[in-house]
């Protein structure tokens, strides 16, 4: 009991993480429902209908996770690669930070032309111009002996906020020697590196699930970082120190 209470003490983090973990998973089911209900008083909820057939369900849960994290960080460009109920919730925070005066903008990259016009279909007149979608191919490239994705082209801004949430593994083209991510090896993606150095001072970086790609950018980041692990929410997050 005494060298649990000393780690407790030396290095809280794990424990209260683990706390959140088992109180959201004990009450998952009322969480998921205030979560809707929140949106449903809102007036958002009908913003998030399904289009394709084989698209997830939204997480309602984890949209309004987001949705607090824009509300509260209030940031003027927000990057997301890729596309999905996610965008959806980051434009309606965006807009809720406009009636304040905080005006920003999202821009959006996917290799699949297919999801990017489900959401499109989706986007209600008024979000319209807080976004920009850009379609680029995903291909598999080498970074210091390692494998990883890079996408061809990325807009050409210094964004706040990055969700990291794409490409699927399925969607890198190429291979090294033989290796894919098509082959189903979990995917790597490296894009965030790239807006490090000319990053501003409140750089946040969010990845949704992808353990190991957090792992690689954890090792591979210059900066240092306050890093978050939500096991709960199944995400973790970078934020600049």
């Amino acid at each position: 009991m005494i060298q649990k209470i000393f780690r407790f003490l030396k290095n809280p983090i794990p424990y209260l993480e683990n706390m959140q973990s088992r109180f959201i998973k004990k009450n998952k089911s009322k969480l998921l429902y205030e979560a809707e209900n929140f949106f449903i008083e809102k007036g958002y909820l009908k913003y998030f209908s399904s289009g394709s057939k084989t698209e997830i369900k939204p997480d309602y849960l984890d949209l309004i996770n987001l949705f607090k994290i824009i509300i509260s960080r209030k940031p003027k460009v927000v990057l997301e690669f890729g596309v999905g109920f996610s965008t959806i919730a980051i434009l309606l925070a965006l807009n809720e930070n406009s009636k304040i005066g905080v005006n920003g903008k999202l821009y959006v990259v996917d290799p699949e032309k297919k999801w990017i016009e489900n959401t499109k279909k989706k986007i209600p007149s008024f979000l319209k111009k807080y976004v920009s979608f850009n379609y680029s191919q995903a291909r598999i490239n080498i970074l210091d002996s390692q494998i990883v994705s890079l996408f061809d082209e990325l807009p050409d801004i210094s964004p706040e906020v990055i969700l990291l949430d794409g490409p699927n593994s399925e969607s890198v083209k190429g291979n090294y020697r033989g290796l894919k991510f098509s082959s189903g090896r979990p995917i790597i993606a490296a894009d965030p590196l790239l807006y490090e150095t000319s990053s501003p001072n409140n750089f946040f970086i969010i990845i949704d699930g992808r353990h190991r790609n957090a792992e690689f950018l954890k090792n591979n980041l210059k900066g240092k970082y306050k890093i978050k692990k939500s096991s709960a929410f199944k995400r973790f997050t970078f934020e600049k120190l």
